[in-house]
């Protein structure tokens, strides 16, 4: 095999330190023209114990796919001015945040809201916007919520750790329950969304987005799919906890579907989710 010649090296050398300092240099930028606004931190509720194995299968796959973002990225989420990596998923969730917004807006007066498997808090940051609301994010990543806490300091938001098959909350404490790409996570389905109804007000609604149903007989592919994408991240500890859900689960309950993906309507607009937004109403 022939090898480079010593010139070449060189210049790959010089160019590759030149990134690297390129990009040393807009880290700092980032921090002096965009710093984190200085707050008292709030504070992460623990509410009940959690599983460490799976927060840390989780935040090891997150770093080795390059979706872990610093305190001045996340502040910006689900804009992505400065947060390059996975911009098109990011464009999706905008989207959907807008909608989701807009809709809860429309809706119940002084909405009591938990954003469940809230993750760094983005999410819940956005919805705090909703007039009069009362924002509840819970997950059992203290990693990303204690990141959360320290970056959002909107004063109807609040963080929680807690497993929701504990009693972390009063029952019917809820006009609205959102499951934002978050159901991958849980085994059963039903077990989640019956738990999930218990925490609603009479009324109340769950709101499931940015989230895949299979037809029965395509779970074992998406399953193997799903295997291979960790295996090439070296991260086959997160294979365990990562679950597939049958669509027709939901005929068990009263549910409306609010968004329907489109193939055609996606060839014009590439904002849009490939999955449904889905309504159950308790």
């Amino acid at each position: 095999m022939q090898e480079d010649p010593p010139l070449k090296l060189i210049y790959r050398r010089i160019l590759g330190y030149s990134i690297s300092r390129l990009i040393f240099i807009f880290e700092i930028f980032k921090k002096l023209m965009y710093p984190v606004p200085s707050h008292s931190q709030k504070k992460v509720h623990f509410k009940s114990s959690g599983n460490p194995e799976f927060e840390k299968a989780y935040l090891k796959a997150h770093s080795r796919a390059n979706r872990i973002v610093s305190d001045a990225e996340l502040r910006e989420l689900p804009n992505t001015f400065f947060y390059t990596m996975h911009r098109q998923q990011w464009s999706v969730r905008a989207n959907l945040c807008q909608k989701l917004i807009s809709y809860l807006s429309k809706g119940k007066e002084e909405p009591k809201i938990m954003d469940l498997g809230c993750g760094n808090g983005w999410l819940a940051a956005n919805m705090a916007q909703i007039k009069d609301s009362t924002i509840t994010a819970v997950d059992i990543n203290m990693t990303e919520l204690e990141q959360a806490a320290k970056v959002f300091p909107e004063k109807n938001l609040e963080f929680f750790f807690g497993d929701i098959y504990e009693d972390i909350f009063p029952k019917n404490s809820f006009d609205y329950l959102i499951l934002f790409d978050v159901i991958c996570y849980f085994p059963k389905l039903d077990r989640l969304i019956n738990r999930c109804r218990e925490y609603l007000k009479d009324g109340g609604e769950i709101h499931i987005l940015e989230s895949p149903f299979y037809q029965e007989k395509d779970i074992d592919a998406a399953r193997k799919e799903k295997a291979s994408y960790y295996h090439e991240l070296r991260s086959e500890d997160m294979i365990d906890f990562h679950f597939f859900h049958d669509k027709q689960i939901l005929n068990n309950y009263d549910f409306s579907i609010l968004y329907r993906p489109s193939w055609l309507k996606s060839l014009f607009n590439n904002d849009l989710s490939q999955h449904p937004w889905i309504r159950i109403v308790n």
